[in-house]
């Protein structure tokens, strides 16, 4: 049995190349449970600007000897876009996995965490967040479509709609 009352550090699945069966720091076997994680949604770009949700999955791995948690990041997505609305129209919602709210656990935390135990290298979390957001995007390529009556890009001579029109 997984004890989530002792702060835990965080990994993520796909930076220990997706191994959810030993722990990254002492290679003992991880336990899956399912547990509450404290997650906060960025409404806007202002960091004061969030909400704060519960998403209760078995997404986490558990070291019992070193109290290491392994996230599986796909699992875990997948639960939280359901708490959190992701749609068609909104495929992709940014937030950040704050801590485990041990079982039986006072929602009412004067500090406003929902008396969840943050990670204990949250701090290095967030900073690597802030640091992927800082990064500039690489532009997306739009290749042009010629217009039907212009030669055609494919370098034929012919035009586009006699050439490759059809193919697109």
């Amino acid at each position: 049995m997984v004890d989530a009352s002792m702060p835990k550090k965080l990994y993520f699945s796909h930076k220990v190349n997706n191994n959810t069966k030993t722990c990254p720091e002492c290679e003992s076997a991880l336990e899956r449970s399912r547990q509450n994680y404290l997650i906060t949604y960025f409404n806007s770009p202002d960091p004061a600007d969030m909400t704060q949700y519960t998403v209760a999955c078995s997404a986490g791995n558990f070291c019992e000897s070193c109290d290491i948690v392994v996230l599986n990041m796909r699992e875990f997505n997948t639960a939280a876009q359901k708490v959190l609305g992701g749609s068609q129209q909104r495929p992709k919602v940014s937030y950040m996995v704050f801590g485990i709210i041990p079982e039986g656990a006072s929602m009412n935390d004067p500090n406003g965490l929902g008396g969840a135990l943050l990670f204990t290298n949250l701090e290095e979390i967030m900073k690597e967040a802030q640091e992927k957001a800082k990064k500039p995007q690489k532009p997306v390529k739009v290749e042009k479509v010629p217009g039907r009556n212009e030669p055609c890009s494919c370098g034929s001579g012919k035009k586009y709609k006699k050439c490759c029109m059809n193919n697109v």
